[in-house]
């Protein structure tokens, strides 16, 4: 039970906000480098590719450092969970933000609710991965008083 934890729910807003900040300033990183790679290459894809690794890295190291702490993964294999989820949420903003853009016609003209839409469930979907998943702190292995008082016995056949 938790959810219904009162310092629990305080914890998950002040993640989610923090996450939310993290990953508003990975925006505007983004977009710089967008531009920079852009006048670096002219090619608007690559540039997209690159970019998405910037933000992707600037946003796991300040989730790392502020939204969640230290993880009890190595950083490596944290940052590779980071970037899948990262872009399965890319994934999942494409997927809705296109289905209502082809299959509602107001969003043909209203483009940018589509895409604020998408996004919306993306960074709910990318939240949850990076809090249940990817900073997810192991339990402390149970104490050995403990482990005698459940009568875990070791060694013994």
């Amino acid at each position: 039970m938790r959810f219904l934890n009162p310092h629990h729910s305080r914890q998950w807003h002040r993640q989610f906000i923090c996450f939310a900040a993290v990953g508003t300033s990975g925006l505007g990183v983004g977009l710089a480098f967008l531009n920079l790679f852009m006048w670096l290459t002219g090619q608007f894809l690559l540039s997209n590719v690159l970019t998405f690794f910037v933000a992707v890295t600037w946003n796991f190291a300040w989730n790392w450092r502020l939204t969640f702490g230290k993880g009890s993964k190595p950083i490596l294999v944290a940052w590779f969970e980071f970037a899948a989820g990262c872009f399965g949420g890319a994934l999942l903003n494409w997927a809705v933000a296109g289905s209502l853009y082809h299959g509602m016609g107001y969003f043909t003209k209203h483009y940018n609710q589509a895409a604020l839409i998408g996004t919306g469930a993306a960074v709910l979907i990318n939240f949850l991965w990076a809090r249940q998943v990817v900073f997810r702190r192991q339990a402390p292995a149970p104490s050995v008083e403990r482990q005698a008082s459940e009568g875990i016995v070791h060694g013994t056949t």
